[in-house]
């Protein structure tokens, strides 16, 4: 079975916009078993391959770098080029997300397992954006969100010497 909670479809529609990393990965991991029958077999080969690509994205350890490197993550990342290549190449040059794909070996490299980087740092603003959004007067909570969070950058470089 999936290594994930149960799935709350109604909800993954409803906020579709909103989603955070753990729902992509739910999507990423099911999708395909939906999508068969539905789309053009070429289309079908993107999702097969944007979820084999998903997979070693997630792993929060790496044993062995140069096994995850080459054997994963690499071959993972060309199959999603490849595939997209066939339905339409001109995504790999429009679309900065397909751009990104091919920087992944580097990136854990530079960085360590992704998903930790991929999380955390969205994660934790969305937390001071909540939390901002909760003191406004929600008169205003755009502006009253821009100001608060205005004023913690002012802070934040007082506090930094600048």
């Amino acid at each position: 079975g999936l290594s994930i909670h149960a799935i709350r479809a109604n909800y993954i529609m409803q906020y579709a916009n909103s989603l955070i990393g753990r729902q992509f990965k739910t999507i990423s991991q099911v999708n395909i078993f939906h999508v068969r029958g539905l789309v053009s077999d070429e289309q079908f080969a993107i999702w097969r391959a944007v979820g084999e690509f998903a997979a070693p994205i997630w792993v929060p350890e790496i044993q062995n770098l140069d096994e995850y490197l080459v054997t994963d993550l690499h071959i993972a990342a060309g199959n999603v080029m490849d595939a997209f290549a066939v339905v339409d190449p001109t995504k790999i040059l429009t679309n900065i997300k397909l751009h990104l794909v091919t920087h992944t070996p580097e990136d854990v490299i530079a960085f360590g397992p992704l998903v930790g980087v991929i999380t955390e740092g969205y994660e934790a603003f969305n937390a001071v954006f909540r939390f901002c959004s909760i003191l406004s007067s929600h008169l205003a909570p755009s502006r009253d969100i821009e100001l608060q969070l205005a004023d913690q950058e002012a802070l934040k470089h007082r506090l930094a010497g600048g």
